[in-house]
């Protein structure tokens, strides 16, 4: 195949509900959002090859869906934009304080159809101008850090079950230091030929959990990391995309001064997490903008894109290979994308961070993700399975699936992403 220059197009849409309505992300939250801490966007980044344009939707939301895609897709369509499929990437921050996009989680919030009709609109509109647009040729940078501020969530206590009058094991949220977790921030700059910025892209693995107000329409971290960024380079509306990478058992870290656990019989004494404050959330956004600045700051040229081509695969995995009781739920996917040297595998799913292993995540130009697609809810490894806790089962309820893993998954879900 002939390689030809890929033509960039980039831009943002602003997605913040107009009118009070539910947010997504919390079971029994009741009520619509009371106040907006911050706007929620989207931003889009698109290229035009001689196999037509394709695009990268970064979104404002705990998950996407492929009601959002549908119908951005058709009204793109109706414009005159046709995208095949897999045409299209649609990446969700994963803040606990946006309107639902996902019907399929009643549960964790109440879908407001005229906000589902208002973010698909905007989307599209922002595809469709900037299809009008000249596109632009495309140079990339490329840097990293760590940032220390987040922890593994998953730990093994020994309590009393109060039923059975015995001490037993339980895993439970905690934080747990014992466990390494890959705290790897990575930028990818893309400029143009006269290095202005276009779009920049970031990853950290992290749930974005930290916004103390539950009623706030807020973009948490995220959104103050991007507002940081924009001030930094000094373009004030620059599309910035926020990958929230293989972060199902990975959360900002934080504490408790009251060491003691209950889950229904069973009580247990351990670290746990705090709740959500101000102070804590303002100590977060510090250490990820200081890790945002070195990471800045150590950008490599990687350099043009004349030349070079996109490729896009997308794996698909029917989930009756790792589930039982499978039937309606939409296969697992993972979108592999390379643009010249940057390339990106957006995985449907809140995946466990141990898959990050051997993906390509030790690539600086590689950025692995989830919450991407129609997303289940999480994958997790072999061996949270066998013990037990949220991400291995206990989120099902909430997230209206039925059946439980088959107990060995990890060989299906590593030739799904490329392991």
């Amino acid at each position: 195949m002939q390689a030809v220059n890929i033509m960039m197009r980039a831009g943002t849409a602003d997605i913040t509900p107009r009118e009070p309505c539910p947010l997504f992300g919390r079971v029994g939250r009741a009520g619509n959002a009371s106040e907006q801490v911050s706007a929620l966007e989207a931003s889009c980044l698109m290229m035009e090859t001689e196999q037509g344009f394709a695009a990268i939707i970064a979104i404002d939301s705990l998950y996407p869906s492929q009601k959002l895609e549908d119908a951005v897709r058709k009204s793109c369509a109706q414009g005159g934009l046709q995208f095949e499929q897999g045409a299209l990437i649609f990446v969700a921050s994963h803040t606990h304080n946006a309107p639902a996009l996902d019907p399929t989680k009643p549960k964790l919030g109440e879908v407001s159809e005229d906000y589902c009709d208002l973010a698909a609109g905007q989307i599209a509109d922002c595809i469709l101008a900037m299809r009008n647009e000249q596109g632009w040729s495309a140079s990339l940078k490329f840097g990293s850090s760590q940032c220390r501020a987040s922890i593994f969530r998953r730990k093994r206590l020994i309590g009393f079950d109060m039923l059975n009058m015995g001490f037993r094991k339980k895993v439970i949220m905690a934080p747990n230091r014992a466990v390494p977790i890959d705290q790897t921030m990575k930028i990818a700059l893309i400029e143009d030929r006269d290095r202005s910025p276009r779009a920049l892209i970031w990853s950290w693995p992290c749930h974005a959990v930290s916004e103390p107000q539950a009623l706030s329409v807020s973009a948490d971290f995220p959104g103050v990391a991007r507002d940081h960024i924009r001030k930094r380079l000094g373009t004030p509306d620059l599309p910035v995309f926020y990958f929230p990478g293989f972060s199902g058992d990975i959360r900002p870290a934080s504490s408790s001064p009251i060491p003691l656990h209950k889950s229904g019989s069973w009580l247990g004494f351990g670290s746990r997490f705090g709740k959500n404050s101000a102070t804590a959330a303002d100590s977060l956004q510090k250490q990820v903008n200081t890790a945002v600045d070195k990471a800045l700051m150590q950008t490599h040229d990687a350099g043009s894109l004349d030349g070079s081509q996109v490729h896009r695969t997308r794996k698909t995995l029917n989930m009756r290979e790792i589930r039982s009781q499978s039937n309606g739920l939409a296969p697992l996917t993972c979108d592999s994308w390379s643009i010249g040297p940057l390339a990106i595998k957006a995985v449907s799913s809140e995946i466990a961070n141990g898959y990050s292993q051997g993906a390509g995540n030790e690539d600086p130009m590689t950025f692995v993700t989830g919450c991407a697609g129609q997303v289940m809810g999480y994958i997790p490894m072999d061996q949270q399975i066998a013990e037990g806790g949220y991400e291995a089962g206990g989120f099902a309820q909430s997230f209206s699936v039925a059946g439980e893993f088959h107990p060995h998954i990890e060989a299906q879900i590593a030739q799904l992403i490329g392991q």
